[in-house]
């Protein structure tokens, strides 16, 4: 099980309480969730970072509370278990809660803008993250917590053609990935292709001390590049996908990889 939740709303309030993970609410751009590689989802910095966060496919107890501000104005803000446990050992159905490893909270501001017609609204969404649970430093010294931010905008470029883009970073001296930034585009060809196109980019920074520490041989950094076609066929969406990533797990020791991928949704209306 991954989330499990009940909303109670009033007026331009909303407050969710349940099994929560933030990367469902927060972080991500519509224009991203395109691609299939994990780093277009929710950020590096806190996946990488966070080990066990509640993050896709896990979740964890906690709260979410939405102002609706008007004028295409949100803000959010949650607080969950900090860590989701293991989904292979101590966690195996998703229901384990557990805050004895700090919490973590979050909290965004999202603007859309109608841009008016048929035009997708412009949408940016800046967060701010804190991880109260304890963790190394890159010099093996204890801190008491760890903290980020991410800013991230997308918009229509033209009647086919859109894009978005994403900056990430949290305390360098903390993080085994403290900057990561992903950058996208997407096209429609309607006179020559159905579906829509897409093309992005994503690179990830690895900090040489614990990259070292972590086992990671001669760390350095990632670079993914994606190409994606979603292709709607009836009431499904087939969607062939290729990357290739420049120096795997940020290790300038390792041979670049292509990756394959096929991704298969199907939408249903009653």
């Amino acid at each position: 099980m991954q989330e499990l939740w009940l909303e109670r709303g009033r007026g331009p309030w909303s407050l969710r309480a349940g099994l929560l993970a933030p990367d469902a609410d927060f972080w991500a751009l519509d224009r991203s969730a395109r691609f299939v590689n994990g780093g277009f989802g929710a950020p590096s910095t806190v996946s990488l970072n966070l080990p066990g966060a509640p993050l896709y496919p896990l979740a964890s107890a906690g709260l979410r509370l939405a102002f609706d501000a008007g004028d295409g104005a949100t803000w959010r803000l949650a607080a969950v278990d900090g860590d989701a446990g293991d989904p292979l050992d101590d966690n195996r159905h998703g229901l384990d809660v557990d805050f004895g490893q700090g919490a973590l909270a979050v909290v965004e501001f999202e603007r859309v803008h109608d841009r008016g017609g048929d035009a997708t609204p412009d949408r940016w969404r800046v967060a701010a993250w804190r991880h109260s649970g304890p963790f190394v430093d890159a010099g093996g010294a204890p801190r008491g917590a760890s903290f980020g931010v991410t800013a991230g905008w997308e918009r229509a470029l033209g009647d086919n053609l859109g894009g978005f883009v994403r900056g990430n970073a949290t305390r360098g001296a903390a993080s085994l990935a403290p900057l990561a930034v992903e950058v996208g585009l997407d096209a429609r060809f309607p006179d020559q292709a159905p579906g829509t196109f897409g093309l992005a980019l994503g690179w990830i920074d690895v900090d040489p001390g614990l990259g070292a520490a972590a086992g990671i041989d001669e760390p350095d950094r990632e670079l993914v590049v994606e190409a994606t076609w979603a292709l709607p066929v009836g009431d499904f969406t087939v969607q062939p996908d290729v990357q290739y990533v420049h120096q795997p797990g940020g290790s300038d020791a390792v041979d670049g990889a292509w990756v394959l991928a096929l991704r298969v949704a199907w939408t249903f209306e009653r």
